[in-house]
């Protein structure tokens, strides 16, 4: 006599369709979800209204992934000093992500934070007194470094290869050291035992002022392309004006610290063309030192002698040139593109061969030219490639 319950699926068998049959109930798993519109019947975990977990399972029959159920969960350690509490978000693959809490961190010593979290900025057991700064403006500086407690040996170095000794067995050290004519960053380490601790200290020793070495072109003509040559250990700022009679143009850049340091300016001049003008250097440190140099009277020129026209005439043995330039060039010239011959036609010039006459004996063959002039400023025109043909 099974007593209303025959097939022990929890269902009366007034109410089962199945009295003998645990699995044709119409709430197989008994879980208040109908197995018509249970998405796992035989799961009284799974069902419509369950609460949703961070697994990659989808308890409440809705078919949306963890990831977009906007699952939290809180966490962290505490909220004193850097740390803090934060939360972590499920993923479509049912895991929780990355928690978004601070937790704590090795101390680090007199800096105002508390990194461990332990409710206060631990103190350094060692400490630089001096030197201590942005710069310097002498060599020779006073290094005064005090502990609370005595170490095996303090030692200190300025490149961060060669450890120097100031003192053994001991707490303190106050002394004169020399320090270089640039940035340094000077690190003191102490040690005790096997226990080993550094200490920093960065700042800069700007002692001898900047030298301008020269400009480029110094003198003679100004086209376009200005050199400036300096040195200095700790340069700030770096600029070149060209002054004319009644304007100018300027610029200023930051410099490359060093010696014999070599910058280039490119200016568009067209507007001074014809005209004479001074290039004024200046170079500035970072204790506001300063040195300046002038290049004066610059004749610009920023147009070199055009080619108009390049021909030739054959008679017998002997080719005639014919070049045609709109100025007088310092040079005129060409190379044999196929020879790599090059040849000065003439010097000082408007034209060639046709003022006067000019030939030259070439072999019977084609070649290719190259041709170029130059003025005194240094600007050049090239007409190329020409094709001749000797026979």
């Amino acid at each position: 006599m099974c007593r209303g319950y025959c097939d022990g699926a929890g269902t009366p068998d007034y109410a089962d369709a199945c009295i003998y049959d645990p699995f044709c109930d119409s709430d197989d798993d008994n879980d208040g979800d109908p197995d018509v519109t249970d998405c796992a019947p035989s799961d009284p975990s799974r069902f419509h209204g369950a609460k949703e977990l961070c697994n990659g399972i989808d308890e409440n029959c809705n078919d949306i992934y963890d990831g977009e159920e906007n699952l939290t969960m809180a966490c962290g350690v505490s909220d004193v000093g850097l740390c803090t509490f934060g939360t972590e978000s499920c993923s479509n693959s049912g895991e929780w992500n990355e928690c978004s809490a601070v937790f704590p961190a090795d101390e680090i010593f007199d800096n105002g934070l508390d990194e461990d979290c332990d409710g206060t900025d631990t103190p350094a057991p060692c400490r630089i007194i001096s030197p201590i700064g942005d710069f310097f403006t002498k060599r020779s500086l006073q290094i005064f470094f005090m502990c609370n407690q005595t170490y095996d040996k303090i030692e200190y170095t300025m490149d961060g290869r060669y450890l120097r000794t100031l003192c053994k067995n001991c707490y303190f050290y106050k002394g004169l050291k020399s320090f270089r004519d640039n940035e340094n960053n000077l690190v003191i380490t102490t040690r005790k035992g096997q226990e080993v601790s550094e200490y920093y200290s960065n700042f800069t020793v700007d002692v001898r002022p900047p030298k301008l070495q020269r400009i480029e072109p110094s003198r003679g003509f100004a086209i376009d392309k200005f050199t400036v040559k300096y040195t200095e250990e700790n340069c700030m700022s770096l600029s070149l004006k060209i002054q004319g009679q009644f304007d100018s143009v300027n610029q200023t850049r930051a410099c490359q610290s060093g010696k014999n340091i070599e910058q280039e300016f490119v200016f568009n001049l067209s507007h001074f063309e014809g005209r004479i003008v001074d290039a004024i250097a200046s170079v500035t440190d970072i204790n506001g030192g300063s040195d300046t140099k002038v290049a004066k009277h610059l004749a610009v020129d920023t147009l070199p002698p055009h080619i108009l026209s390049v021909n030739t005439t054959q008679q017998g043995r002997y080719t005639y040139w014919k070049i045609q330039l709109d100025d007088k060039a310092k040079y005129l010239w060409y190379v044999n593109l196929d020879t790599g011959k090059k040849k000065i036609l003439c010097s000082w010039c408007n034209d060639y061969g046709i003022s006067s006459q000019r030939k030259e004996y070439i072999k019977p063959g084609t070649y290719h030219y190259s041709f170029t002039a130059e003025d005194s400023a240094g600007n050049q025109d090239t007409f190329s490639p020409l094709a001749l043909s000797v026979v």
